[in-house]
């Protein structure tokens, strides 16, 4: 994999407005460290909010999404285990528990793609199940168009 990625993230929360996925296409940088991948990227700012630096660590059994800026979290999706933490948001602060239900991890030269399944809380109430899916491609070899 080479440093410069390109990162598409596609996200459906089952149960809640609507079925429409959330898709985000950008570029981000690659490194690995320890026998773990990581993806870094900003999201700009959408109106009155900063942007977000985020950081994917991915592992084996273990993805985590670390936000901060607008937005600080640090979500821990591990399969079977339910993970809890803070999410902080200029509108105040949440606890958002993820109960990981599945991760598939497809590692290649070029790219990785990974898919979980979850059970969303906020505040100890069911929200949603959701999925997100990541695929990262060296831009070298990227399929993916910005």
């Amino acid at each position: 994999m080479t440093k410069d990625v390109l990162l598409k993230i596609s996200g459906l929360h089952a149960d809640v407005d609507s079925d429409e996925p959330v898709e985000l296409i950008t570029a981000a940088d690659y490194f690995m460290k320890n026998d773990k991948h990581y993806i870094v990227y900003t999201e700009p700012a959408v109106e009155g909010m900063e942007e977000v630096k985020n950081t994917i660590k991915i592992s084996k059994n273990r993805i985590d999404v670390i936000k901060h800026g607008g937005q600080d979290t640090h979500m821990v999706f591990e399969p079977y285990k339910k993970n809890v933490s803070c999410y902080n948001t200029p509108v105040g602060n949440l606890v958002i528990g993820v109960h990981t239900l599945n991760i598939e991890l497809n590692e290649q030269e070029h790219s990785i793609a990974a898919k979980i399944d979850y059970a969303l809380e906020i505040n100890d109430q069911h929200v949603s199940d959701c999925a997100i899916s990541m695929d990262i491609q060296s831009k070298s070899h990227a399929q993916l168009k910005l």
